[in-house]
């Protein structure tokens, strides 16, 4: 899919996607504009919903889609999700995940020059959700993202079915998140591994742990070479 507008769907009763859906197969989109879609059904996915494919987001902005269950803007179940230069912004999930919701079993999401912002979620991960499985942030913004619970930025979670997260941020910048309860900027549990490097964490909020928040649960976080002030 190459320079395509995808706006105003919705996929009430469906498959999952109210904008696009893929199902193990292989998509490109590529500079074009997913925005004002609704997934209203159990699988989520307000902009696009992926299950077991391979999938690359490139030079393309995802706005303004809502899901009524997880991830208003993009929802990776099980596949390689990568997007790349992209704008991913003001989404919403009435459950998790308001921006990109990366899921196991097998999932693996890949970040690069990407900005996530003014994303929300009734319940956890503002932003971003990585749910068992591997993801890298590189070179990104994660900004203005807000969550109703933990993990306004960025919601890393293991899982007693599919194992831990394992989860590299490098050269990105957190700022402006707001949670409800746990991790402004970063929230990590469930034996998960959590590796920020070059990083720049300002100016987040929340009840507990404005910045970074780490669960004692066999949860592990490396942390170098980051700022880390200002945050509530």
């Amino acid at each position: 899919v190459n320079n395509a507008a995808k706006s105003f769907g919705s996929d009430p009763n469906g498959f999952g996607g109210g904008g696009i859906g893929a199902s193990s197969a292989t998509v490109t989109i590529a500079d074009s504009l997913i925005a004002s879609n609704t997934a209203d059904n159990e699988y989520g996915g307000g902009g696009l919903y992926s299950l077991n494919s391979n999938v690359e987001v490139v030079r393309t902005t995802v706005d303004a889609n809502t899901s009524t269950r997880y991830a208003g803007g993009i929802y990776n179940d099980g596949g390689s999700l990568s997007v790349l230069y992209s704008v991913v912004s003001n989404n919403h999930a009435d459950a998790e995940s308001g921006g990109i919701d990366s899921s196991a079993p097998s999932g693996d999401l890949l970040l690069v020059g990407t900005t996530v912002v003014g994303n929300s979620a009734t319940g956890r991960g503002g932003g971003i959700t990585n749910w068992a499985g591997p993801a890298t942030i590189v070179e990104s913004t994660i900004q203005d993202n807000t969550s109703g619970d933990d993990g306004a930025g960025l919601y890393v979670t293991g899982s007693s079915n599919f194992g831990r997260a394992d989860v590299t941020v490098i050269n990105t910048t957190f700022s402006g998140n707001v949670a409800a309860d746990r991790g402004g900027a970063i929230y990590n549990r469930r034996a998960s591994t959590l590796t920020v490097v070059n990083a720049t964490i300002t100016d987040n909020e929340a009840g507990t742990g404005g910045g970074i928040f780490n669960e004692a649960d066999g949860s592990t976080i490396n942390v170098q070479n980051t700022i880390v002030a200002g945050n509530i």
